[in-house]
């Protein structure tokens, strides 16, 4: 009798993060239909359920991904790879096999900040990433407006002056 296939996507929770792994690692972690079928589920899952406030994609068998830039990344030297760190394609660089744990240390420092903060950041991200500053900047400052209106940025000055871990509430 043969065992069940394992899955190509294998999707655990670490606290207020979410690690997804990509599980084929014979190829390279190479997307498949199950695959991707299994990411786009679990994006909505995550997106789905505000306890999460972090998810981290990687690969197992030390593939994070095939094909051009990640498998170039992956394959170089350190000189190469500070190169990315320099022009802002990566934001760190770490040893081989230290990557997870650092993914891990980045989502606690994301899951310990305000929550609209967090939210509103990425969303400005999103909509200004490609347009000229002075118009992202319009929308950064109403994005911005938000955040400082809120229930948690008072939260947040209270916290520092009380000298305590604050207590987001999302509003």
């Amino acid at each position: 009798m043969s065992s069940a296939p394992e899955p190509s996507l294998v999707v655990e929770r670490d606290g207020p993060a979410v690690v997804l792994t990509m599980n084929r690692p014979e190829q390279r972690n190479a997307l498949s239909l199950d695959m991707l079928v299994r990411l786009a589920d679990a994006w909505d899952d995550i997106e789905a359920d505000a306890t999460v406030r972090a998810a981290i994609l990687t690969g197992a068998g030390g593939h994070s991904c095939t094909g051009g830039g990640c498998e170039m990344l992956q394959q170089t030297d350190i000189r190469i790879a500070e190169e990315a760190l320099r022009w802002g394609l990566v934001t760190h660089v770490v040893p081989t096999g230290e990557g997870l744990a650092k993914a891990k240390e980045i989502a606690a420092l994301v899951a310990a900040a305000g929550p609209i903060s967090v939210a509103t950041t990425k969303a400005s991200a999103i909509e200004t990433g490609w347009l000229p500053e002075d118009e992202a900047r319009t929308i950064e400052n109403e994005y911005t407006a938000k955040v400082t209106k809120s229930d948690d940025a008072k939260e947040g000055v209270r916290a520092f002056v009380e000298k305590r871990t604050p207590s987001w509430t999302g509003t």
